[in-house]
């Protein structure tokens, strides 16, 4: 997917943040590869980037780490992880990545810097070029 290299914007320390969710969850600052946190706070940011630029309700969020039994620790147990994930995205870029937002959190992610939209674009474009009749066009987008 190196085309899809130039559709990354850089805010990160390093120049660059990426987020990656096809294959293990992993942020990178430039070459840098973030401390994410266990497993529950990697959950919860999965289920932001999934939902990227949306607020996401604080219940959404519980349930989609605890399930359908949460503990009676989860709402502040949640603030915290989200505290955590806080200081991990922190970005010299134009505000914070992570706010609060009514009825939850919204993690903020630029155009390019989750690799699921990047393939997302680069497979839009090779279904375009299918649609056109041009099958080489496809394969090379993909490539």
């Amino acid at each position: 997917m190196g085309s899809g290299a130039s559709l990354r914007v850089g805010f990160g320390a390093g120049g660059v943040l990426e987020f990656r969710v096809l294959g293990p969850l992993e942020v990178l600052d430039g070459d840098r590869v973030l401390p994410l946190g266990g497993e529950k706070q990697r959950a919860a940011l999965a289920i932001l980037l999934l939902h990227r630029n949306v607020a996401v309700s604080r219940d959404r969020l519980i349930q989609g780490i605890w399930g359908d039994a949460p503990p009676v620790s989860a709402s502040p147990t949640l603030d915290t992880y989200m505290s955590r994930l806080r200081k991990v995205l922190r970005t010299d870029g134009p505000g914070p990545r992570l706010v609060t937002r009514p009825p939850g959190y919204l993690l903020r992610v630029e155009d390019g810097e989750l690799d699921l939209q990047r393939f997302e674009t680069l497979l839009d474009r090779a279904r375009s070029a299918l649609a056109s009749g041009d099958r080489r066009a496809a394969g090379v987008v993909l490539q």
